[in-house]
């Protein structure tokens, strides 16, 4: 590596990766760095506790933050080809301070599926569960099964539909892949299901997507003034 020059590095998912990890190529001499990646999507995976305040924070963020209203390069992609007009709105006005548009209106738009583009749904009598230092609902993941057959039912696809289920927790994702492989042989041989947790989804495109949130009172505090905690939700970058 010593022989070889290099004058620009590009860096791309630079917002989930650790500084220290950016610093290895810029001992070669270069003159440019380009970073790519969404400050405001997933950060750095962060295994310790202990350095997780002083690593928490990529080089993309930083870098972001410090030249930010500078009149430096600083690019925004705002044209998104995924998903529908809707949809985009939320994250838009959440994340993008609304300068996130749609290719054009019919972006995302599948006449295959004729369902709302996005549907909420309170699950009040869920409990959260604890399992190996994971989180797991029930009654969520029973749910999830339920629109599973609702939606084969109201489909019944001809051509290949993929669904993607998101949980924010291992548990939950684990319960509700042995609740599809016990109906999955009740379901469309033209459903591809695939069901990861937040990280593992990041950058996939599926024509469904069902989050499954879990958080919800357990049944010992259910009596007890309970307000509740969000968890991994309370990120806003994990929700974007």
């Amino acid at each position: 590596m010593q022989s070889n020059q290099f004058r620009c590095v590009i860096i791309d998912e630079a917002s989930q990766t650790k500084e220290i990890d950016c610093l290895h190529p810029l001992i070669y001499g270069i003159t440019k760095v380009a970073l790519i990646g969404d400050h405001r999507q997933l950060p750095p995976t962060i295994i310790s506790k202990v350095c997780e305040p002083a690593l928490n924070q990529s080089p993309f963020e930083r870098f972001f933050e410090h030249f930010k209203g500078k009149r430096l390069d600083l690019l925004s992609l705002r044209m998104q080809y995924r998903m529908r007009k809707e949809i985009c709105a939320f994250p838009s006005q959440q994340f993008y301070s609304g300068r996130l548009e749609s290719a054009h209106p019919k972006i995302g738009v599948n006449l295959a599926i004729p369902l709302a583009s996005s549907l909420v749904f309170d699950i009040d009598h869920g409990r959260e569960c604890t399992k190996d230092c994971s989180k797991f609902n029930e009654k969520e993941a029973n749910f999830v099964i339920r629109l599973l057959k609702m939606i084969n039912r109201k489909l019944n696809p001809q051509s290949p539909i993929t669904i993607g289920i998101i949980s924010f927790y291992d548990a939950q994702r684990k319960l509700i892949q042995s609740k599809i492989s016990e109906i999955k042989s009740t379901l469309s041989t033209n459903f591809d299901i695939q069901v990861e947790n937040v990280d593992a989804f990041q950058g996939k495109e599926k024509d469904i997507v069902i989050l499954s949130c879990v958080r919800a009172p357990t049944n010992a505090n259910l009596t007890n003034n309970y307000t509740g905690t969000l968890g991994f939700i309370t990120s806003p970058q994990r929700i974007n």
